[in-house]
Formats: C-alpha cells, sequence, structure tokens
C-alpha cells in the first residue's frame, strides 16, 4: 500500500513522498519544524490528529495520507506604562519568530519618563525601544514622575527669606515665599526671574511650570531729624538731616546775640 507523506513549508515530514508499505506492516513518520517554526497540526487521511512530532500507522491494510503543516513561532512581549505616561503598542503583543516590533513612551502633559524596564532590567529614561529578531517572550513597562522644577530663592544682607535655597516643586504645584527684614532693615526690592515686583514681603508662584528665581534685597532704614527754634533768627541749629537706623546723631544750638539757650524740646 502506498501512504503519501507530505509537509507544509516550514518543516519537513520523514520519510516524506510516496512510501510504500506491505500488507500488515507498521510505518512511523516523524514531523519536524525548522527553524523559527512550530507544527501548526497532522491531517491523517484528511482528519487532525494534532501538533504531534510522530505518528505510527499500525497494521496498514489499505493505501492512507499524513500531512503535515506548519507556522511561524510567535511570542508575546507584554508592554505596560504606570500612571503618567503610556506605551505603544501596548498590552499582550504578539510578534512572529525573527521579526523586531519598536515602542513608543510618552508621558502625559507636565510627567517624564522615570524609567524603562527590559525583561526587568532598567535602560534608562528612553522614549522608544525596539526587540530586534525576536526568540523569546519579553516585557517592557515604563514608569513615568511628575516634572520638578528649581526655584532659586536668594536673600541680600539685612533680612531672610522662606524657604530658601535651591527649592524643588512640582509641575502644576504652587510655592509662596515670605520675605522678612531683621531688625532696623526694611525690604528695598523682591526681584522675581529679574524682574522687580516692589517691596513686597511675600511672593507667590502659582502653577509653576518652569524654573524660577527670586532675590530679595535690604536696606537698613532711615529717619529724618528735623531741628527748629522757638523764635526766628534766635540761633543756630546743626545736626540736621537724615541717619541709619541705630545711628549716633549729634546736634547743637549757638544762640545768637540777644539770645540764650534754654532746652531742647523732643516731638516725634
Amino acid at each position: 500500500y502506498t501512504i503519501v507523506a507530505t509537509a507544509g513549508s516550514g518543516g519537513s515530514i520523514s520519510p516524506s513522498g510516496n512510501v510504500v508499505v506491505e500488507h500488515g506492516a507498521s510505518k512511523s513518520f516523524t514531523i519536524t519544524p525548522d527553524s523559527g517554526y512550530e507544527i501548526d497540526d497532522v491531517l491523517v487521511d484528511g482528519s487532525s490528529i494534532g501538533k504531534v512530532s510522530s505518528y505510527t500507522f499500525n497494521n496498514v491494510t489499505s493505501n492512507h495520507t499524513i500531512e503535515a503543516t506548519f507556522k511561524k513561532k510567535t511570542y508575546t512581549i507584554v508592554a505596560t506604562a504606570g500612571s503618567g505616561g503610556s506605551i505603544s503598542p501596548s498590552g499582550n503583543v504578539v510578534v512572529e519568530h525573527g521579526a523586531s516590533k519598536s515602542f513608543t513612551i510618552t508621558p502625559d502633559s507636565g510627567y517624564e519618563i522615570d524609567d524603562v524596564l527590559v525583561d526587568g532590567s532598567s535602560i534608562g529614561k528612553v522614549s522608544s525601544y525596539t526587540f530586534n529578531n525576536v526568540t523569546s517572550n519579553h516585557t517592557i513597562e515604563a514608569t513615568f514622575k511628575k516634572k520638578t522644577y528649581t526655584i532659586v530663592a536668594t536673600a541680600g544682607s539685612g533680612g531672610s527669606i522662606s524657604p530658601s535655597g535651591n527649592v524643588v516643586v512640582e509641575h502644576g504645584a504652587s510655592k509662596s515665599f515670605t520675605i522678612t527684614p531683621d531688625s532696623g532693615y526694611e525690604i528695598d526690592d523682591v526681584l522675581v526671574d529679574g524682574s522687580s515686583v516692589g517691596k513686597v514681603s511675600s511672593y507667590t508662584f502659582d502653577n509653576v511650570t518652569s524654573d524660577h528665581t527670586i532675590e530679595a534685597t535690604f536696606k537698613k532704614k532711615t529717619y529724618t531729624v528735623s531741628l527748629s527754634v522757638n523764635l526766628p533768627d534766635s540761633g543756630i541749629l546743626t545736626g540736621e538731616g537724615e541717619y541709619y537706623h541705630g545711628e549716633t546723631v549729634n546736634i547743637s544750638a549757638a544762640a545768637n546775640q540777644g539770645f540764650k539757650f534754654v532746652n531742647w524740646t523732643e516731638n516725634s
């Protein structure tokens, strides 16, 4: 009897072709996929017997057929993204043996890529990744974090700003600063990103989406000393003027002829 053994592309059957078998004898066949392929199905006399790698005809008493079909192996790349962004394509991505597959990582507005893990190992803050010549299953996971910005807050001598230094603020958040002069000082000016906002004692950056600077400057308080005589042309006074906080002021009075100095009277 004749057993017709055929194999589709992607593999082989052995023996193959028109295989002659004597009455009552048995005959075994081996099905072997090529590299990168797997058995799809085996048909015996037109009926599927599944993805078997061998089959034996026992006690042959008639003609038969055996046909093996193959398909390319496929692998699954599981692509996931944490909150704050996305990966494309995502989910369980099927890739044929030997093929390549690229993924794009995109943060949402106000977020940035924190890390990308391929098969559990970090490959950094990349925005794309390609699996080349895929021959096994893989995973790719993208994580994200909110963007942060730095507000550099400084104060000159004579006062302070709080908080100060390099102040980190998340995207979209607000941050307030308090400007406080030392005793005997007053705010001279406050510069935000290099532009004056006046002698303010506080300032708030709302909805922060970039780096900023805030700088406070101070100056010593000044006071004016004014002198006057109770009678016109009765004497000469010296020491009138403007003085810094804490400065010592010397004043004097010299009576004109026909007058005499009596006393000082202080009015605040």
